[in-house]
């Protein structure tokens, strides 16, 4: 989820390796429409088959595959500004068809409310220019407001109704050029030239925790209690709620590559570096791996961009790592490759707390619900009715680290909408389910 725009511009002709099934990247059928700027992933409810995939790029407008890059096809209907920078997604209540998509482009914020079939723009009361990364804020009650946060070259911005109006955030928050945003419950982390600032209220009021002269910050991540911020050509990491930060590029070669972008899965990094590839770490390795295989062209090194995690064990091709790169298009490689510990089911432990979609949704009697816990903690999982009356207490105990699954039968409530709120520790979400008889 970051994207400044690219500083210089070179003009490659690449030829491509052929590529092959085993344990390597694999390259998508696209799109090939010159650099890969941004990658954004929308997964059906309970994380089911299906699974879209969007990609920003930097002249050719947006792109979507449903088939993890089989096929991919523009979407750029009322999208005035091809020049995109950041995507990001909001579910909508009647299916993937009616996603909120959101792009952060050369000319400004547009929106799209039928999963990007048709655009309009969404900028009232941003700064003129390019927009470098947007992001997304999940409420985190059931009265809470979904939060949308813009980096631009005048500091962040943030929308609390969908993209209608934005406003500059006060309270000490970076006061230029946002390259890159993470977000994780209410922490949120920004990252601009020599700077990184952390947020622990959703954008109400922001500290400085990071301040190293001649390196830009492009990419964060949040895992848990533990921040890495990328820049060029290292990574560094902290452990919340410390604001020191320290070193933790231990086995990249020496060289000038910038880090382009980073995410996480349970305690594992990927890193995307400008010119060598992809690297993986766990959080108790002693160095970064390179795990590149596959992901080259002929005497030149890969350009990644940006990754993309596909969290859904149910997905096309199982959970998968994307990676958008400069004039290669789109590639992917599962993680069960690259992590030994990773299988189609479930991950060991996860990097952060969520709850996810129930499945199926809608349904009749029966359903489950999901949640992850990288801790062990105190949780409370309570279905309500939609006059926030509860209907049913499912988990009230402490829980281990781990996905939990656990099982609603509303065979004797009436048909209708309904919340279910998890609770663990600080750690408060709530989502919403369909009951149809």
């Amino acid at each position: 989820m970051k994207n400044p725009r690219p500083a210089f511009i070179v003009v490659l002709s690449l030829l491509f390796l052929p590529t092959s099934s085993n344990a390597q990247w694999v390259k998508t059928s696209g799109p090939d429409s010159g650099l890969v700027n941004c990658l954004a992933i929308n997964t059906a409810s309970g994380g089911s088959a299906k699974m879209e995939l969007f990609a920003g790029t930097q002249g050719g407008g947006v792109f979507i595959t449903t088939d993890a890059g089989t096929s991919w096809s523009p979407i750029n209907v009322g999208l005035a500004n091809k020049r995109v920078y950041g995507l990001a997604t909001i579910p909508g209540s009647g299916g993937m068809s009616s996603t909120r998509l959101f792009a952060a482009t050369g000319g400004g914020v547009f929106r799209s409310i039928d999963n990007g079939a048709t655009w309009t723009p969404a900028d009232s009361g941003l700064p003129g220019g390019f927009l470098n990364v947007i992001a997304v804020s999940f409420p985190s009650g059931v009265s809470g407001d979904t939060i949308l946060f813009v980096g631009t070259d005048y500091g962040i911005y943030r929308s609390s109704d969908q993209g209608a109006s934005w406003s500059q955030v006060t309270g000490g928050g970076p006061p230029y050029s946002v390259y890159s945003i993470a977000i994780s419950d209410t922490i949120i982390l920004a990252g601009g030239p020599f700077y990184v600032y952390r947020s622990t209220d959703r954008g109400t009021s922001w500290t400085q925790v990071f301040n190293l002269f001649e390196y830009y910050f492009i990419s964060l991540a949040i895992a848990g209690e533990h921040a890495f911020a990328g820049g060029s050509p290292s990574v560094f990491h902290s452990t919340y709620p410390d604001t020191s930060w320290t070193f933790f590029d231990a086995g990249f070669p020496v060289t000038g590559y910038e880090v382009s972008d980073l995410a996480v899965f349970d305690s594992t990094i990927f890193a995307g570096r400008w010119g060598d590839g992809v690297y993986r770490r766990s959080l108790s390795d002693t160095g970064w791996t390179h795990v590149s295989e596959g992901l080259s062209y002929i005497n030149k090194g890969v350009q990644v961009y940006c990754l993309a995690l596909d969290r859904s064990p149910g997905g096309p091709e199982g959970r998968q790592l994307f990676a958008g790169t400069w004039g290669g298009g789109v590639w992917r490689r599962p993680l069960s490759e690259m992590i030994t510990s990773v299988s189609t089911s479930h991950p060991v432990v996860p990097g952060s707390f969520n709850l996810q979609q129930n499945y199926p949704n809608p349904f009749n009697p029966s359903t489950t619900i999901k949640f992850e816990l990288p801790r062990a903690s105190q949780v409370t999982l309570t279905v309500y009715d939609i006059l926030g009356r509860e209907v049913s207490v499912l988990v009230n105990d402490r829980e281990d680290a781990g996905i939990h699954e656990v099982k609603f039968d509303g065979a004797n409530l009436a048909s209708g909408v309904y919340f279910y709120r998890l609770q663990a520790g600080t750690y408060v979400e709530t989502r919403k389910l369909l009951l149809l008889k």
